[in-house]
């Protein structure tokens, strides 16, 4: 009985930490399920790929069905050449019209074909910009997730060193007890948690907004409490400056390529305008009439009719010239988009790994700053154990060890920001979670 309630304990505790902890796969992976602008962008991409059709480009005749009934009361007065006369009211004729109807365009120039793939590359470019909006959903959690695991970091820091000022308050509160030393020691000790204090208290409301905001990205609620894993693929900060990134690769430039792609199908549609047009019309039609009066009381007639339309554009008052020169600009401005952006991205990861290798060289000194920082602080409180300490520079020494912590988790962060932006530039989110 004892061992199967300690597996039933190991099992609970188990499934509260699994609840309880956050990876940043388990996050991405939760913002691609629950992310409203992901959500859209796959309604968006499904109603693309339902267009791409040969019947959306009009490949398939329409066959139609027309009845037309009638009845119609008429007052009938008539006088024909042989003096008879024809005087009836209230004579009815009954009518009924109706046809299965075939219409189909056999030609225009092509144009069907030109249209499907225009299409398709419009369901293709449906499905890369809903890849760009996991790109960029990716990129706002991990920039979120990571700025969660910094200020933890700091917050440990300063929670440690509230340990130390705490344990200084009542060494200083014990001397002044016994007279050994006067309030201003109490005091300034007494100041210095207060400040932690404060420190530590806007540490936690950075904490709070950070998971505010990676619940609205994730659509769903994130305690506080949430533990967060730093991911090891991230921990070589010198193997991630070195990586080798492609920016050709980069769905952006995939998007510009379809947008200058359809419009290349749309002027080679305009074109086709002037093509000549060729149609085939069938039907099978009946008609009937009855009428009480006239000379004609029954007709009925039916069978079937076939024809061909040929339709040959000779002058469109120049609509198909200025449709023609309206693509060739839009063309134009799609190249001279794509240049642009190929000419910022570069410079974009210029900058962006100038920002990473400065980072680095802050956390360098940094970490070459903090042992000094421990050491000079454990100096200071041996000496305040022995009474020789000031308390000046007490306060200066446990300020100065958070001071260097926060300095060195702010250049990570912002040099793992570098990292994820030059990611997003080069759609390689997919780097996060290897």
């Amino acid at each position: 009985m004892n061992k199967l309630f300690f597996n039933a304990f190991c099992f609970l505790v188990t499934c509260i930490n699994a609840q309880d902890t956050l990876t940043l796969r388990k996050a991405l992976e939760i913002a691609l399920t629950n992310n409203y602008g992901i959500r859209i962008a796959k309604i968006d991409e499904a109603i693309a790929q339902t267009s791409d059709s040969w019947s959306g480009a009009g490949a398939y005749p329409q066959v139609l069905l027309n009845v037309a009934p009638s009845v119609v009361s008429n007052n009938v007065n008539q006088k024909f050449i042989n003096n008879t006369e024809i005087n009836r009211n209230n004579a009815v004729q009954q009518s009924i019209n109706g046809n299965v109807q075939l219409n189909y365009n056999v030609l225009n120039g092509f144009k069907v074909f030109v249209t499907k793939d225009r299409l398709n590359s419009i369901a293709k470019l449906s499905g890369q910009e809903l890849q760009q909006k996991i790109e960029e959903c990716y990129r706002n959690v991990a920039l979120v997730y990571y700025r969660i695991l910094s200020l933890r970091n700091t917050e440990k820091t300063i929670l440690s060193q509230e340990k130390v000022a705490l344990e200084r308050r009542k060494l200083e509160e014990t001397r002044f007890n016994l007279g050994k030393n006067g309030k201003a020691g109490w005091l300034e000790a007494a100041m210095d948690v207060q400040d932690i204090g404060m420190l530590k208290l806007n540490q936690s409301e950075a904490i709070v907004e950070s998971f505010i905001e990676i619940s609205k990205l994730l659509n769903q609620q994130t305690s506080v409490e949430t533990i967060l894993i730093e991911p090891a693929g991230l921990g070589d900060l010198n193997a991630l400056f070195n990586e080798k990134h492609q920016p050709d690769h980069a769905i952006q430039n995939s998007i510009y390529e379809l947008r200058a792609r359809i419009k290349n199908l749309e002027r080679k549609e305009i074109e086709r305008q002037r093509y000549p047009n060729i149609s085939v019309l069938a039907d099978y039609h009946y008609n009937r009439l009855n009428n009480q009066a006239g000379f004609n009381l029954f007709n009925q007639s039916y069978g079937p009719s076939a024809g061909l339309t040929m339709n040959v554009p000779l002058y469109d008052g120049g609509r198909t010239a200025q449709q023609q020169k309206i693509n060739s600009l839009e063309s134009d401005q799609i190249n001279l988009e794509k240049e642009q952006w190929s000419r910022e991205v570069i410079l974009a990861i210029q900058s962006e790994k100038s920002k990473m290798s400065f980072q680095q060289n802050i956390i360098n000194l940094q970490n070459d700053k903090m042992p000094l920082a421990e050491e000079h602080l454990g100096l200071i409180r041996k000496k305040s154990e022995l009474g020789e300490a000031n308390t000046l520079e007490f306060t200066q020494s446990i300020f100065r060890l958070i001071e260097i912590d926060a300095a060195k988790n702010d250049a990570r962060l912002n040099f793992i920001e570098s990292y994820i932006n030059i990611l997003y530039l080069c759609s390689e989110m997919d780097r996060l979670i290897r």
